[in-house]
């Protein structure tokens, strides 16, 4: 009987609306095992959802890929993480749909470095997270070994030494777009960058921990960039160099600007880089930070708002922005800044009262895992900043939306 209503749905439903539905429980393990059971024809797909994130550790590595044949999940995967792994492991080759590679917390030997691009040459996403190089040279050489990249994210990886300079004919990937960086070296990367004689079109630059020296090789880099930057993001260290920021800094090279984030520094820097650099037509979201003052009361004060509103609403103001984050720095993760603060001592000296909204924290964590659904993308830095354009990672948010 089960056989026969099987046959009946698979002759009623098209394959193609079949998937459709599927997809649409993309995030529903449940869902998606009880789809795999429904139908021979049903199976795929679901497989194709429910086996999309593979982790292998150090814990559960061999078991894994000991299973003898290769279990079908191996096919499957398209987004791999290896985590506490210093190299590849006999039978990390069936992976054989990797789009997205994410390594972390371990020690690249060279093996690694000369391996990864023979495995994943196809990988579109890559991720290091807490990885030890040996030398500078051999992480040029890897993410330049990835022809298909669109997106590299280094967080936290160091180098031990730079002896050796990177191949003089070394380039990197010409689709790639995305650049994710936090590293206290960020400007031993950005000077060999900078020194390229073409570069891909980069259309969106992240560097968060941005010391005093890199802000020049940052600046170049903007620069060099040019037109093709359409967001960008600046997590200043320590803001007490934020005026050196404004004199390095020039968006001007950057007319097709669509996006500007501005962590860790003075709210009178984002106004004085928005009011000079007038050629932003395209802009239309920027973040700036605020900080907790005395008695948990928010800085909101140190906005000047009727330049703020002259700013947004001027007719003579090329940009025409839609939304302005403006962020709120808590001293401890117990605040008492409350809604009633921010919307009684501050948002009365804004002309565009009513269109502000105050968004707390708890709801924004919230919010946020119900994004990043998948485990891979819970461990992985660079899925997590990449949600935090929409959901910032911050004590207390209110959006100043004109």
């Amino acid at each position: 009987m089960a056989s026969q209503e099987s046959f009946i749905l698979n002759e009623s439903i098209p394959s193609e609306l079949v998937d459709l539905i599927i997809d649409q429980l993309a995030d529903d393990r449940v869902a998606l095992n009880t789809c795999s059971l429904i139908s021979r024809s049903w199976v795929a797909r679901s497989r194709y959802h429910l086996f999309s994130d593979v982790l292998l550790t150090t814990k559960n590595c061999d078991d894994i890929l000991g299973i003898l044949p290769p279990p079908v999940f191996l096919t499957a995967a398209r987004r791999l993480m290896l985590t506490e792994l210093n190299n590849l492991p006999t039978g990390v080759e069936h992976f054989s749909s990797i789009e997205s590679l994410y390594l972390t917390q371990s020690k690249a030997g060279l093996d690694m470095v000369t391996g990864m691009p023979v495995l994943f040459a196809s990988i579109t996403t890559f991720e290091l997270n807490q990885v030890v190089f040996e030398d500078f040279a051999n992480i040029v050489q890897l993410v330049c070994s990835l022809p298909c990249l669109e997106t590299f994210t280094l967080f936290m990886s160091p180098w031990t030494q730079e002896l050796n300079t990177p191949a003089s004919h070394l380039r990197l990937p010409e689709r790639l777009h995305t650049l994710n960086f936090v590293s206290l070296r960020l400007h031993v990367f950005l000077e060999w960058f900078n020194k390229l004689e073409t570069l891909p079109p980069i259309s969106t630059m992240r560097f968060y921990g941005v010391a005093e020296s890199h802000i020049h090789s940052v600046g170049a880099a903007i620069k060099r960039i040019g037109s093709t930057l359409r967001h960008l993001t600046l997590d200043l260290l320590d803001h007490s160099y934020a005026d050196l920021l404004t004199d390095t800094i020039d968006l001007s090279h950057c007319p097709s600007l669509l996006s500007f984030t501005l962590l860790n520094g003075w709210p009178k820097l984002l106004q004085e880089l928005l009011l000079t650099h007038t050629k932003h037509a395209s802009l239309q979201r920027a973040v700036l930070t605020i900080y907790e003052g005395k008695n948990d009361i928010p800085n909101l004060d140190l906005l000047n708002w009727f330049e703020l509103d002259s700013l947004v609403t001027s007719p003579e103001t090329a940009f025409r922005l839609t939304e302005l984050t403006i962020r709120v720095y808590a001293h401890s993760l117990i605040s008492t800044v409350t809604r009633e603060t921010v919307e009684s001592c501050f948002l009365p000296r804004s002309g565009a009262r009513g269109l502000v909204k105050f968004v707390p924290e708890r709801q924004r964590a919230l919010e946020r895992r119900i994004m990043l659904t998948s485990p891979v993308a819970r461990r992985s830095w660079g899925e997590q900043i990449a949600a935090e354009e929409e959901l910032p990672l911050i004590k207390l948010i209110s959006t100043y939306a004109v």
